[in-house]
């Protein structure tokens, strides 16, 4: 997430090169949870799954229990990381949306 226009004078990007990346599993996420204090933010990944069929009337809605997450990651950032963070994903996000759309 180096992100080179803030660069101050003087400062030079050092290229990075991830190791060791294909030795960590990938896990599928399909729950995020995002908390903060002053400083931090907390980004936590779980997987959720959902009961099959959800109740209609108010009654059987006010019976549900709680659903369970299980948590596979948790991830804490400085407010900066952060900032980096939401916008490399903008970034590729928009160059994914980019790529999908019919020619």
């Amino acid at each position: 997430m180096a992100n080179n226009q803030n660069k101050q004078e003087g400062q030079v990007a050092l290229p990075i090169r991830i190791e060791g990346a294909e030795d960590i599993p990938i896990l599928y996420t399909n729950y995020i949870s995002v908390t903060h204090t002053n400083d931090e933010f907390f980004l936590t990944f779980a997987q959720l799954h959902p009961p099959y069929l959800i109740p209609t009337t108010k009654e059987d809605i006010e019976k549900l229990k709680p659903i369970s997450a299980k948590v596979i990651s948790r991830v804490a950032l400085t407010s900066g990381k952060f900032k980096e963070l939401l916008d490399v994903l903008q970034m590729n996000y928009q160059k994914y949306t980019k790529r999908k759309r019919p020619s």
